[in-house]
C-alpha cells in the first residue's frame, strides 16, 4: 500500500483474481452431498415451503457463498465440511437451525439499519476519523467513541463494495455525512483521506500505532482465522509502514487540536482520547475489543448465507 492504494477484499490483504479461487478437488465433490443434507434441514424447517421455495433458498445459500468467497475470502473447504457437520446429528441440526435463525434475524435487522440510513438526514460540519491500519486496534477506539456519545459508524459492507471499490466517492461521502465518527475501511484509505479532509473541514483525526510484533501476530491470527492460512505478515507490515508514512506526512502541520496520534494499549489512552475531543473520559484505559474473536463467533454457516 503506498500513495497509489491498491484495492483489497479485506483489511491488510493484497488483491486477488476472484475467478482464480477454485475448492480443492477433494472439497468440490463434497458439495452435491452437502447441497442435499441443506436441502433436508430447510425442508424440516420450513415443512410448508414449496419444493421451488427450498430450491430457491438453496440455490440463494450458494450463489452468496461463492460471492463471499471473491469478497471476503470466508468460504473454505471448512465451512462446506461444517455444514455436513451440523446436519449429521439431531443436536447437531438444532444447533444449525439455531445459527440459521440468527442469521435470518441479523440480516433483518441489517436491511432495517440499510432503511434507517436511507432516511437519515446529513449531518455537515467537522466529523471524527480514525484512520489507524488495519488490526491497531480500531474497533475499540470506535467503541469508545460510541461511549462519549457519537453516532458512530464502522466498517460497512455496502460503502466498502457498493461504494467504494466501484468508484463511487459521491456515496462514500453522502454515507459519511449522516454520521459523527467513523473507523476501518474506507476512511482509512490514503484515495480517501485528502477527500474526507476537503468534504469536512474541521475534523479530528486519530492515528494508531501499534508495535510490529503484536501487529504481525494479529494479523497472522485474523487472517488464519479467515482464510485458513496465514498471510505474508512481513509484507503487511510493509503496507502498515508506507500507510504510516502517508499518514503521518499528510498532517505534518495539524495542530495537536486536529490530529491525534494513539496507542490503545496506553494505559490512559481513553482519556487521551478524550481530552483530544472536548469530552470526559469515563475510564483511564480504552476499552478492549478484538475483531479477531469477533470473527471467530461469526466464522460458521450464518456468514455463508
Amino acid at each position: 500500500m503506498g500513495h497509489q492504494t491498491s484495492i483489497a477484499s479485506e483489511p491488510g490483504q493484497r488483491p486477488f483474481d476472484q475467478s482464480s479461487i477454485r475448492l480443492p478437488e477433494t472439497e468440490s465433490q463434497q458439495i452435491p452431498k452437502t447441497q442435499e443434507l441443506s436441502r433436508q434441514a430447510l425442508r424440516q424447517l420450513w415443512p410448508l415451503q414449496s419444493e421451488q421455495a427450498v430450491n430457491s433458498c438453496l440455490m440463494g445459500v450458494w450463489i452468496k457463498s461463492r460471492s463471499q468467497c471473491g469478497q471476503f475470502g470466508a468460504f473454505r473447504g471448512k465451512q462446506v465440511m461444517r455444514i455436513i457437520d451440523a446436519t449429521s446429528s439431531p443436536l447437531s441440526c438444532v444447533r444449525f437451525y439455531m445459527e440459521l435463525l440468527n442469521s435470518m434475524l441479523a440480516r433483518i435487522k441489517d436491511t432495517a439499519r440499510e432503511v434507517r440510513i436511507i432516511f437519515r438526514k446529513p449531518r455537515q460540519g467537522p466529523k471524527v476519523f480514525c484512520i489507524g491500519f488495519p488490526k491497531t486496534g480500531t474497533t475499540s477506539v470506535g467503541k469508545a467513541l460510541e461511549m462519549l456519545g457519537y453516532d458512530h459508524s464502522s466498517f460497512n459492507r455496502k460503502v466498502w463494495l457498493d461504494y467504494y471499490l466501484n468508484g463511487r466517492l459521491d456515496k462514500v461521502i453522502e454515507y459519511t455525512a449522516k454520521y459523527e465518527s467513523f473507523d476501518d475501511l474506507p476512511w482509512l484509505k490514503e484515495t480517501m483521506i485528502p477527500i474526507l479532509d476537503r468534504s469536512f473541514p474541521g475534523s479530528k483525526y486519530i492515528y494508531l500505532e501499534r508495535d510490529e510484533i503484536s501487529w504481525k501476530s494479529s494479523l497472522a491470527a485474523w487472517s488464519k482465522l479467515i482464510f485458513g492460512t496465514s498471510y505474508d505478515v512481513n509484507a503487511g507490515w510493509t503496507d502498515y509502514l508506507l500507510h504510516r508514512e502517508f499518514v503521518l506526512n499528510y498532517f505534518r502541520d495539524r495542530s495537536p487540536g486536529e490530529f491525534l496520534i494513539l496507542d490503545v494499549s496506553d494505559p490512559v489512552g481513553f482519556r487521551k482520547l478524550a481530552d483530544f475531543l472536548g469530552k470526559a473520559a469515563p475510564q483511564d484505559a480504552l476499552p478492549h475489543y478484538n475483531k479477531t474473536d469477533d470473527a471467530a463467533a461469526k466464522s460458521g454457516v450464518p456468514r455463508l448465507i
